[in-house]
């Protein structure tokens, strides 16, 4: 009976323990987060997740697995709107070649963007 006791209580400790080695990483994440730096929040969390692999940490697997999720759909809203606004930046530069009805569609494009 002391034995397993002390099992549950050796198993509790640790799980406490693993979890709070993660606090420092995950409060870099959400100071990242903060700044508005997905890409370096993102980074982090892979991290994150790769020492959770390694040290077989289920639930900061879990919560890293959500974070980069997220984080991945983040970043590509970003490469998307950078796309886009250089499209448009090349367009405009070019737009005064442009003439009559081809011009009219143009901006019609532009607008929609």
């Amino acid at each position: 009976m002391k034995l397993s006791l002390i099992a549950l209580l050796f198993i509790g400790l640790s799980n406490s323990l693993m979890s709070q080695d993660y606090s420092k990483e995950w409060q870099e994440v959400e100071a990242f987060q903060q700044k508005r730096l997905p890409k370096s929040a993102f980074d982090k969390v892979n991290a994150i997740f790769e020492k959770a692999l390694i040290t077989h940490n289920q639930e900061q697997i879990v919560k890293s697995i959500f974070y980069l999720q997220n984080l991945s759909s983040q970043l590509e809203e970003i490469e998307y709107d950078s796309r886009s606004q250089k499209e448009i930046k090349y367009i405009e530069k070019h737009i005064e070649k442009v003439s009559g009805g081809a011009k009219s569609i143009v901006w019609s494009f532009l607008a929609s963007k």
